[in-house]
């Protein structure tokens, strides 16, 4: 979709040493490439055919990358003019925000002129400044899916290094994670077939002392929670993720999304 995804760059693999076709469109959204050998030594095990670079234009959930499996432009494999792909398999790309840290901003301070008096003077010194905290922050690549699906959240802004607890609905799932050195952590959630339909919670926070305890809670529907629905999709789990923790079947689902009351306060 070149509303989502712009090709920046295709570089041919090694195995292949003859350049056919090597072209992109962003308009039309279609990469066309091709290569080959015409003398032994052939490709006998798994190989980079291409490596594709692309910019993201927007965020996205789930766009696809699709082969073509209608001529002229059949992706295909062949030996000697014949046909020898066993299959093909198509992918997706989610695209995520990306979360700059947080740095200090600037303020202008004024120093005192300097004045004839007779006496000793002083000059004032300049207010210090501190970067603004960032927030504990989570999210999800998807908002809802059936039953049985898997949800990848990712933990920004956490305590570098800090070991995170998730939890859902109150209940504790998983072992503890650790915060890279930047404060970030992603690991995979996967539901339950037989889990009941509804609202579920995820919460993450530092197993660490109270005085120093971090959680984030998500701010809105779509990001606070993930609903499990018979007519959602089935979320698959991304290639290349960590483990996921299995959520147990018994954590009871909210039916409608839950709402934080915050408390009135009067001078």
């Amino acid at each position: 979709d070149p509303t989502k995804l712009q090709v920046a760059a295709v570089t041919a693999g090694t195995e292949l040493p003859i350049a056919i076709l090597n072209q992109f469109d962003n308009l039309q959204g279609r990469i066309s490439f091709a290569a080959g050998s015409f003398s032994a030594p052939y490709p006998a095990s798994d190989f980079v055919l291409a490596t594709i670079t692309f910019t993201a234009t927007s965020l996205t959930e789930r766009t696809p990358l699709s082969f073509v499996t209608t001529p002229p432009l059949t992706s295909d494999v062949t030996f000697g003019g014949d046909s020898v792909l066993a299959a093909r398999e198509n992918a997706t790309v989610t695209v995520l925000p990306l979360i700059q840290p947080a740095t200090a901003t600037p303020t202008r301070t004024t120093t005192a002129s300097p004045s004839l008096t007779s006496g000793p003077t002083q000059t004032p010194l300049p207010t210090p400044t501190s970067a603004p905290e960032a927030i504990p922050t989570l999210y999800f690549n998807y908002p809802e899916g059936a039953p049985g699906s898997s949800f990848l959240v990712i933990g920004y802004h956490f305590p570098a290094g800090a070991s995170v607890q998730l939890s859902i609905n109150g209940v504790t799932i998983g072992t503890p994670i650790l915060a890279d050195s930047n404060g970030q952590f992603s690991n995979l959630i996967a539901t339950d077939s037989r889990a009941a339909v509804g609202y579920y919670v995820l919460a993450a926070s530092t197993v660490t002392t109270s005085s120093s305890l971090a959680q984030a809670i998500l701010a809105s529907m779509d990001q606070q929670s993930y609903r499990l629905a018979v007519d959602a999709p089935l979320r698959i789990a991304p290639v290349g993720v960590p483990t996921p923790v299995a959520v147990p079947p018994s954590i009871l689902a909210f039916e409608s999304p839950p709402i934080v009351y915050l408390p009135l306060i009067r001078r």
